[in-house]
């Protein structure tokens, strides 16, 4: 152990480089101007006309191109950065080199480091554009899909359990973040991206993939065994809500639930007026996956059974339910108020679309004995029985079942309950909306066809938010895009573009990507090119910063270097297990399953509250709420976790097999190492020093000495500052 320690000091660090959260210092002055004046007229309840100056409420334009008088642009992305370090009188740092590029881009667009085969190939491709080229590879990568799905599912508080204290497994679930690779693997665009999401069963019900986009709806956390339904019903539309506002429109409203917002224009109506988009909501395990066409003749034909057997079916309704509930296992139903049985024991037809949700969320707390009919009082048998045969003899006028799937969301019906103001004196229901100092009319409510069944206030919602003149979608996904690939957005709060969140960096280049970003489609690979084929992003991470720099932006946020960046748990889980041949990268999505060691991270079964060891402690997120950025920590207890747990050393020595089986002498074997964890050959020093640690660490009485040896050595490397780190 000595001797590994010793040997691990000129390599580990853990020591991320850079602040993982920069604060902006220097802006354009008629901008900093601008915001200082909206933000002074502010006054908590009310719009005035410098709110509506707010930078995040102004329409996206296309902006002049800054003017520079070098020749390092490589796109107007530069440009706009160039522009700022020119105020700040900086330079940008010297071009990455090609090495340092290819693990850069890999890492980024896949998440996965480039072996030494892909990196010599490269570095032999003499070709002009033989780096743009890499770019497409790696967007045209199924493994770039799996990578940036995982920036996406942060942001929705993707889980496939319950969350509380029981937590229980959502098997289903896996399908939404399938739906979300395949998304960005076929560059879907991004306003139906959205679509599917909020309103997929409104916008393309015959589509499968469309219907499993309102997985989102689902990712609340849930109480299997809470008895106040209607708090939790409250809980999970108060979730939803906040989540969209997040998500898609970068604003946090979080606070106008009980009050007016006390820093930004948000009123309490307008959190109710975007709650009544969401009010009819419903968790189905039955959608039916049909167009428009065939629902409406499935519709025509169930009407007429239905029409048909009303009262037959309403009458064994009242005879079997109120038995099937009283004799649930484990007594479940007599542990609801009193006005939750009432709901239960309605016949859906005559219950109100609240009355139906309340009683569906509560029925689903129901266990009920397969056996239930043994119960019933024997001159009610006689009449069910009756009542059952006479029910058969229309059994022909019912249409065969329509496909169908679970875990999705609909409307409860086309008629949503009424949204009102818990504790407020005026009961008017409050009407579908927008923010107010967007647009303060009612929203004009999307036509759906009758067969849907269905309100149309989700699909209207999500018609809004891809309006090419609402000011929020566009900049917030496209600052998202950006955020990835520099550590940081153009704005460093993603989820909150108001005053309580940081002011842009570079507003311009900001406005300039989210119109590029609509004018081509909403294509977010049009995005990564433009970013990826800077000037900016090809920077060198590997440069000091001088006195000036340290003076005027020692956080970096005006870009005059690449960021460097500290792998995050994904990474480092999934780069040990390729560099020692066990990453299973053709088993592309499907369920999540224990004990599954060798599939990518993503696919990691994700329990909120028994998360991966090594994944939470590498600041993986919970799944409990959005969580837009990542905490970069460096603890103790990741050091001891890479150094001291079972997985890293079983790691190093599977590692250490192939090394011995591969290669013939200690050299090949080192530098067959370092170029895989590194991406390099070693130099001359760390040559020897390798060399003379595997000889300290022979054991001659070990069976196996030179696979501990190895393994020492391969162990030592995965915990360094350089493997841990990009720069």
């Amino acid at each position: 152990m000595k001797n590994i320690l010793i040997a691990l000091f000129p390599w580990i660090a853990f020591l991320s480089l850079e602040g993982s959260n920069p604060i902006p210092k220097d802006r354009h002055h008629q901008f900093l101007n601008q915001q200082a004046l909206a933000s002074k007229s502010f006054v908590a309840g009310k719009i005035s006309d410098g709110d509506k100056k707010w930078w995040a409420f102004q329409a996206v334009t296309l902006p002049q191109l800054p003017k520079t008088d070098t020749a390092w642009a490589k796109n107007p992305i530069d440009l706009f950065i160039e522009s700022r370090l020119n105020e700040a009188e900086l330079k940008p740092a010297l071009a990455a080199g090609k090495r340092e590029l290819i693990r850069r881009v890999y890492y980024d667009l896949i998440g996965l480091p480039p072996t030494p085969e892909q990196i010599t190939a490269f570095l032999n491709d003499k070709s002009s554009d033989a780096y743009e080229r890499l770019v497409d590879d790696l967007l045209n990568s199924p493994l770039y899909g799996e990578r940036w799905a995982q920036h996406w599912l942060d942001v929705v508080r993707y889980s496939e359990s319950d969350g509380y204290r029981a937590d229980g497994f959502r098997k289903e679930a896996y399908q939404y973040r399938d739906y979300i690779v395949n998304s960005f693997n076929q560059d879907k665009p991004y306003d139906q991206f959205v679509h599917e999401q909020i309103a997929g069963d409104e916008y393309d019900p015959g589509n499968k993939d469309a219907l499993t986009g309102t997985m989102y709806l689902r990712h609340w956390i849930y109480e299997y065994n809470q008895r106040d339904v209607k708090m939790q019903w409250d809980i999970i539309l108060n979730d939803v809500t906040e989540t969209t506002a997040d998500a898609f429109m970068g604003m946090s409203v979080a606070c106008a639930r009980c009050h007016n917002h006390k820093f930004d224009p948000i009123m309490q109506q307008d959190y109710y007026r975007l709650q009544s988009f969401f009010q009819a909501i419903l968790p189905r395990e039955d959608q039916l996956i049909a167009d428009v066409e065939t629902r409406k003749n499935y519709d025509e034909k169930l009407q007429h059974w239905e029409n048909v057997t009303r009262d037959l079916r309403h009458q064994i309704h009242n005879i079997e339910y109120p038995v099937l509930l009283e004799k649930t296992s484990d007594n479940n139903f007599s542990k609801f108020v009193d006005e939750i049985k009432d709901m239960m024991l309605k016949h859906p037809d005559d219950r109100s679309p609240y009355e139906q949700q309340i009683a569906q969320m509560a029925l689903r707390q129901v266990k009920t004995e397969s056996k239930f009919l043994r119960y019933v009082p024997l001159d009610q048998k006689l009449i069910l029985d009756q009542l059952k045969e006479k029910l058969d003899t229309y059994q022909h006028l019912k249409p065969k079942p329509l496909p169908s799937m679970n875990f999705v969301v609909s409307d409860v019906g086309p008629i949503a309950p009424p949204t009102l103001i818990p504790d407020h004196k005026d009961k008017t229901p409050i009407q579908p909306g927008f923010l107010n100092i967007l647009d303060p009319n009612p929203a004009v409510i999307a036509k759906v066809d009758s067969s849907l069944h269905s309100t149309g206030r989700r699909l209207t919602l999500a018609k809004w938010l891809t309006q090419k003149n609402n000011p929020l979608t566009a900049r917030v996904m496209a600052n998202r895009i950006w955020q990835h690939h520099f550590k940081q957005g153009i704005v460093s709060t993603p989820n909150n573009f108001g005053r309580l969140g940081e002011l842009p960096t570079h507003p311009e280049l900001l406005d300039w990507l989210a119109f590029q970003f609509i004018e081509n489609g909403w294509s977010m690979k049009h995005l990564h090119r433009l970013i990826c084929n800077s000037a900016t992003y090809r920077q060198t991470a590997q440069v000091l910063p001088t006195p000036l720099a340290m003076k005027t932006d020692p956080e970096n946020t005006l870009l005059w270097r690449y960021p460097a960046l500290r792998l995050d748990a994904e990474q480092i889980r999934d780069s040990v297990l390729l560099i020692n041949g066990k990453l299973e990268l053709s088993t592309l999505g499907g369920p999540s399953v224990e004990g599954d060691q060798f599939r990518r991270s993503l696919y990691v079964k994700k329990i909120r509250n028994t998360p991966d060891l090594l994944l939470s402690r590498f600041n993986t997120p919970e799944g409990f709420k959005s969580s837009p950025t990542r905490n970069i920590t460096n603890t103790p207890l990741q050091s001891l976790l890479l150094f001291n747990s079972n997985w890293p050393i079983q790691q190093s020595e599977t590692m250490a097999k192939q090394l011995l089986s591969a290669y013939p002498s200690n050299p090949e074997r080192v530098a067959h190492l370092f170029n895989f964890v590194y991406g390099r050959n070693p130099t001359s020093k760390e040559t020897q020093l390798s060399l003379t640690f595997v000889e300290q660490q022979l054991d001659p009485e070990s069976e196996h000495k030179e696979l501990t040896s190895f393994s020492d050595l391969c162990h030592i490397l995965i915990n360094s500052n350089e493997f841990m780190n990009l720069y």
